[in-house]
This record gives C-alpha cells, structure tokens and sequence, in this order.
C-alpha cells in the first residue's frame, strides 16, 4: 500500500489507511488473544465444502490474528481441503466463518443458515451458539488484498467473538 501510495502520489493517504489497518489489526489480537474458541474457514461452492487452514490463502487469519483452528489439517492449496459435514461435526468449532464462492462466482444470492442446515452441523458449538458467521464474499474472496476489503475482513472475523 506504501509503495503504490508513493507511485501515485497519495503517500499521505496511504499512510493513513495503513496506520487505520494496523490499528485494528491490534484490537483484533486483543479480542482473539488468550480465548479458547476455535474457528474453521470454510468455502462453500455450489453445494460443497473445503477447509482452509494456518497455510493456507487465509492463514492470517490464524498466524497473524491469534484465531484458534478447530483443525490440525494443514491445507495448503488456493481452493482449500475439500471437507464434509461429517469433517464439520468432527471439528466441532465454535465459530464458522463461510465464504459463499458460488455468489461471487454465478452471482447467486448468498447462502443462508437455513441453505445448508443438516442435522451434522447443527450439532456444532457454532450453530448452536449463532456463531455461523457468512462473511462478506467479494472481500474474501476477489479483492481480499486491498485496504477496504481487509477492513471487511476484519469486521467479519470480529463478528465471531460477539456475543449473541
């Protein structure tokens, strides 16, 4: 961001949007820091699930922000592990965070709770607490590296440490 504020002249600018970002990343730490919960990243697409875990394209989300994995998997690929509802239930996570691809992709409405409820999910800490959390598509997923979007990403991450 730095740099491209300095290619275009709007180092000010770009300082300021960093300062902004750096800020909440900070509070962001001090919500997740030390808290037991544990969250899965999940991407939905046309009906099924992939994981995406600390090595994944939203890593940060657990290396950089201090959000617990609710798995061990190692995911490493752009599209994630694919996973089950079975692999859900198993994991047992008290926050899911869900990418909705299929809305961004064919330009759907985004999935609702009621989309993909099923008996396996909803014996999860996360449904039963309100903590299924359909975070903001296009951030997540088409322009996750500009200053709004993390933004965005911030706040959704956020949303899973509210109480209900």
């Amino acid at each position: 961001m730095l740099t491209l504020g300095k290619i275009f002249g709007k180092e000010k600018l770009a300082k300021e949007k960093s300062a902004e970002l750096d800020s909440k990343v900070k509070e962001l730490r001090q919500l997740t820091r030390n808290r037991p919960e544990k969250a899965l990243v999940v991407l939905h697409n046309n009906g099924s699930f992939s994981s995406f875990g600390k090595q994944s394209r939203y890593g940060f989300i657990f290396n950089e922000l201090g959000v617990q994995p609710a798995n061990s998997t190692e995911e490493t690929g752009l599209h994630g592990q694919p996973i089950s509802s079975e692999f859900i239930k198993q994991a047992d996570p008290d926050i899911i965070y869900i990418v909705d691809r299929t809305a961004v992709m064919e330009r759907r409405a985004i999935i609702t709770a009621d989309n993909i409820s099923n008996p396996l999910l909803r014996q999860t800490k996360a449904w039963k607490n309100g903590h299924v959390i359909f975070v903001d598509a296009d951030a997540w997923y088409i322009a996750a590296a500009s200053p709004t979007a993390i933004n965005i990403m911030l706040n959704d991450i956020a949303k899973g440490y509210k109480e209900n």
